[in-house]
């Protein structure tokens, strides 16, 4: 038979699975089920689920909904749904509508088979914003159906309960992912291996290659940044990733022409970022409109300080002076201000020290029993802390 990723991942779940039986000898009478597929590129949506299979607890993933159904008549079922918008944005406006109205439609049916419905809201609003009132409309219906709802920081439970939102909101910071990626390899050799300067200060921006990183802001407050020291060999800009719209990267290679800027486009497997990221000093971001990011706490995970603006829940993961910087957001000057603090270079070992913090503390196994506290309470019909 020929091994695939997913006959991998699948036979790994089933061997954690008789795992936990093992160890735990009978398996809790719930069911916890996890509303995406069990194999995707960013771990975040199987380190928990993964380790709560470990631990004997009955957790699946199903995107499924009659399969969902069958499994509520059998057991108490908790149907944990996360970013949604895959599952309804279409083509248009009328098929997304439809589509949108049929993920409603769908949900509901569960709670009415007596499902509990937790919901994770990542953001405020998906990162592709073509159907906004139906964004909005499905952000609504969820604040409804759900019995709790998840957020990755203070700052968004505050704007949620703002809205007069009745439904209970728990904060579940989002977990380091240096458990996941393995070690960091050795920075000076990585930037050889790519053609990088090892004697400059790099900042850069790793991931997906999308506007609404703010990617722009960030290249030109760099070019003006760097033009104004006389040591402009000695500071390097990367930006680096997969990105879905080659006429994007190209308006950027062709706007933003600089021997101190390097643009990658390429889909990076695990070692691949890892790699990449391990080249820099800094990590920048320019969102505009987000509350969390899996590739800030990516970033810190491997000990590289943030620069982000201060915006939604940043401030919960970045301490300014501490593990990184915020600046006030949209401000060109602002972030000019902050990259000049940071190629203050005595400061950067204290920095990378503080980023190793949120990794003791956020490990997978402590934000696991967070989320299994959570599920518990929500079966019972317990309103969580």
């Amino acid at each position: 038979m020929e091994i695939t990723n997913q006959n991998f991942f699948g036979l790994k779940i089933k061997i954690n699975k008789f795992k936990g039986i093992i160890f735990n000898k009978t398996q809790p009478n719930f069911q916890i089920i996890q509303f995406t597929p069990d194999i995707t590129k960013n771990p975040y949506f199987t380190m928990v689920g993964d380790e709560l299979i470990k631990r004997g607890i009955n957790f699946r993933y199903i995107d499924n909904f009659q399969k969902i159904k069958e499994i509520i008549e059998e057991k108490p079922t908790l149907i944990h749904f996360h970013q949604l918008s895959p599952f309804y944005h279409g083509k248009d406006h009328d098929e997304t509508l439809m589509k949108a109205h049929k993920l409603v439609d769908n949900i509901q049916d569960l709670k009415n088979h007596g499902g509990k419905i937790v919901y994770t809201m990542h953001n405020p609003l998906p990162h592709n914003r073509i159907f906004t009132d139906i964004d909005k409309m499905i952000n609504n219906e969820m604040y409804s159906l759900s019995n709790i709802i998840i957020v990755l920081g203070s700052s968004a439970k505050k704007i949620i309960k703002n809205k007069n939102i009745n439904t209970p909101i728990s904060v579940v910071k989002h977990p380091s992912y240096k458990e996941i990626y393995g070690e960091k390899p050795n920075k000076n050799q990585i930037r050889n291996e790519i053609g990088l300067p090892t004697n400059a200060i790099i900042f850069g921006n790793i991931g997906s290659i999308k506007p609404y990183k703010g990617l722009e802001f960030i290249i030109k407050t760099f070019i003006q940044f760097s033009e104004s020291h006389n040591m402009n060999k000695n500071l390097h800009l990367l930006i680096a990733g997969y990105a879905p719209d080659n006429e994007y990267v190209s308006s950027l290679l062709e706007n933003y022409p600089n021997k101190n800027i390097t643009i990658i486009n390429q889909d990076l497997n695990n070692t691949e970022l890892i790699k990449f990221i391990s080249t820099l000093d800094y990590s920048v971001f320019g969102f505009e409109d987000i509350w969390a990011s899996g590739s800030v706490v990516l970033s810190m995970s491997y000990n590289i300080p943030v620069i982000v603006p201060d915006i939604g829940c940043m401030a919960d993961y970045v301490k300014n002076f501490k593990n990184g910087y915020l600046y006030r957001s949209k401000d060109k000057n602002g972030l000019i201000q902050t990259l000049d603090q940071a190629i203050d270079t005595d400061n950067l070992e204290h920095l990378q020290q503080r980023c190793n913090e949120y990794n003791k503390e956020h490990t997978i196994k402590n934000s696991t029993q967070e989320f299994l506290k959570i599920y518990k309470q929500v079966l019972k019909g317990k309103q969580p802390n």
